[in-house]
């Protein structure tokens, strides 16, 4: 079966030896012999919906007539996918460490209830702004560089499946330092002769 995000059907109940059902129940089940008697009341030819669910379910029907006779069936499977893909982004080992260039390593894992991954949905963005929406493709699997700007950065990404389920994930932190050291010239008189000091200072490197 093809998975999707809902499922429906028309429900439509026929009795050869009595014009009167008094009672019809259905239900989503995991089971296909489950016993809908005490699911959701419908009547003949309504049209049974439902969405949300994950897997496999079949649509369980129970329907009793005035003469007290009474069935019970379960349909073919309805497959249903409602997760979005799970991201995973592994940074390098010294990615608490200012350094001039990081690397992050985008995995994007499918699950398990059918929907293909929908690889033109795969965008990723280095950022210093978690609400920046990333905008640059990535294949699964790859390994992304930055080696510009300072400051702290993350990583976001987004992948999404081929039903629509989306996901949105930011990763720790990694410490870029792309600045170039602050040197400062000054003259000091030290016991009546005049000296020049240099000082350099770099704010992310500790120098």
């Amino acid at each position: 079966g093809i998975a999707a995000k809902s499922h429906s059907s028309v429900v439509n109940i026929t009795d050869t030896h009595s014009d009167n059902i008094v009672d019809a129940k259905y239900v989503w089940s995991t089971s296909n012999n489950n016993n809908a008697s005490t699911g959701t009341s419908f009547s003949s030819g309504d049209i049974i919906s439902t969405n949300g669910l994950n897997g496999t379910y079949y649509l369980c029907v129970y329907a009793l007539d005035d003469k007290g006779f009474y069935n019970n069936t379960c349909s073919n499977a309805f497959y249903f996918d409602n997760t979005a893909p799970t991201i995973t982004v592994t940074l390098d080992d010294n990615n608490t460490v200012y350094k001039q260039s990081h690397n992050a390593k985008i995995d994007v894992t499918n699950d398990e209830y059918g929907a293909e991954l929908d690889i033109d949905s795969f965008k990723y963005v280095w950022t210093k702004n978690i609400y920046v929406e990333p905008n640059e493709s990535f294949t699964n699997g790859d390994t992304v560089t930055k080696n510009t700007g300072t400051g702290i950065y993350y990583v976001m990404v987004t992948a999404c499946d081929t039903l629509g389920n989306c996901n949105t994930y930011q990763s720790n932190a990694s410490k870029f330092d792309n600045d170039v050291p602050t040197i400062d010239y000054r003259i000091d008189t030290i016991n009546g002769e005049r000296y020049i000091v240099i000082d350099a200072y770099d704010e992310h490197s500790g120098v």
